[in-house]
């Protein structure tokens, strides 16, 4: 998907490669300090690269890369999954983490990266997008409702440790 957005920023959306791994995992790290998670952080880039290119990998992502200086300026990371079977009869994308870079918000880059994980969720027969975005994340909140994605008010989310 080629774009020109405000003939400002003129963008790809793509699978991430390799290379890219580096500089998705340092904005992963500025994703988890703006939600002071720092603490609860439990990935490498070793181990995000296992996630992602290893034999088994389970976790995808897309980047947006800049066409003018090459560089990376966001990035999604997402799953499939099948959750919910007695209520959803197809599964579901998640998405783990999405983040643009702070100057270039409010170009269309998150909104695009969206329309482009829905189209792959069709591909993969799944008619849904959930994203788990935490209460105090004012600007992903701000984000989601602007896509018009559906707050679910019926379910809370508990989590079992199981050591």
């Amino acid at each position: 998907m080629h774009c020109s957005i405000m003939e400002k920023i003129n963008f790809t959306i793509r699978e991430i490669k390799r290379q890219d791994l580096r500089e998705v995992f340092q904005m992963l790290s500025c994703l988890v300090k703006y939600e002071k998670l720092e603490e609860k952080f439990k990935l490498s880039e070793k181990k995000m690269a296992n996630y992602l290119f290893g034999k088994n990998h389970d976790w995808f992502c897309l980047v947006v890369q800049d066409l003018m200086d090459n560089c990376l300026k966001g990035f999604v990371l997402y799953t499939f999954s099948n959750i919910n079977r007695a209520f959803h009869l197809s599964p579901l994308l998640q998405i783990d983490h999405l983040y643009i870079k702070p100057s270039y918000r409010n170009y269309g880059l998150g909104e695009s990266l969206i329309n482009e994980l829905k189209n792959r969720a069709k591909i993969k027969g799944a008619n849904r997008l959930e994203v788990w975005c935490l209460a105090s994340n004012e600007i992903g909140n701000r984000f989601y409702k602007k896509t018009q994605a559906e707050k679910l008010d019926f379910i809370n989310i508990y989590r079992i440790k199981n050591e």
